[in-house]
């Protein structure tokens, strides 16, 4: 606490979401109201499997990936204006703070076993790994490695002449052509065991996570959980 105090008389750190000065204790770049606002869930009833809100018995998300593939799913806030702010810094402005957080975040959740779980994260084709170095889901992975934990890079890989974008796609394009943005390579096929984590920013319809889960069940894995940041709640 003394050394958090003197950090900020000399550097006059502020929250990087909204520059108040009253930071966290744990967390000492973000504020306490910033902070309460990311991690106050505001949906009473979700599907147990995604997390999607619920109106109905039917999950709206669930019945769209027809196969689930991940063992659980885990997130920590809704996406919504306030988070989406916080992804804007991350993806347009490529602050590396933001990853920081996420590391922070995921650790406070508990659902990591250090010594015995792995942690990896949705792949990156190698030139967009190297643009956006600190900004990116790699440099969360070497925050995990630092700190002790577990960590596997490049379990399966991200197609290098495939570089669209899941965000630029329509709905349906997402579910059926998400095949064709990963692949396994065959040196990793039942090469593993155990429980692992795969991370991403934002859980949208789903696929992403859920192919990525079939092809790491595939790499010899007995448990995936699917872990992402933010997840996004369907409209329609």
């Amino acid at each position: 606490m003394i050394i958090n105090t003197i950090k900020n008389l000399l550097f006059d750190n502020r929250c990087f979401i909204c520059a108040s000065k009253y930071l966290n204790k744990r967390i000492d770049f973000i504020c306490n109201d910033c902070l309460t606002s990311l991690m106050e869930i505001n949906y009473q009833k979700s599907c147990a499997v995604c997390g999607h809100p619920l109106l109905t018995e039917k999950c709206p998300s669930c019945s769209k990936l027809v196969k689930i593939y991940f063992d659980r799913f885990h997130f920590i806030q809704y996406y919504n204006d306030f988070t989406k702010s916080i992804i804007y810094k991350l993806k347009i402005s490529g602050n590396f703070i933001v990853i920081r957080l996420f590391y922070k975040l995921i650790c406070n959740m508990s659902v990591i076993r250090k010594d015995t779980d792995y942690i990896t994260v949705v792949p990156d084709n190698f030139l967009s790994s190297i643009k956006k170095g600190r900004s990116g889901l790699n440099y969360l992975i070497f925050l995990f490695k630092i700190h002790g934990y577990k960590t596997l890079k490049n379990i399966y890989k991200r197609k290098f002449l495939n570089l669209q974008k899941q965000k630029s796609k329509n709905k349906s394009a997402r579910f059926y052509n998400i095949s064709q943005q990963y692949y396994l390579p065959k040196k990793n096929i039942n090469k593993f065991s155990g429980r692992v984590f795969l991370i991403d920013d934002i859980f949208t319809t789903g696929a992403t996570l859920n192919y990525g889960s079939k092809l790491l069940k595939k790499a010899g894995f007995d448990k995936v959980f699917a872990l992402s940041i933010f997840r996004a709640v369907i409209r329609d």
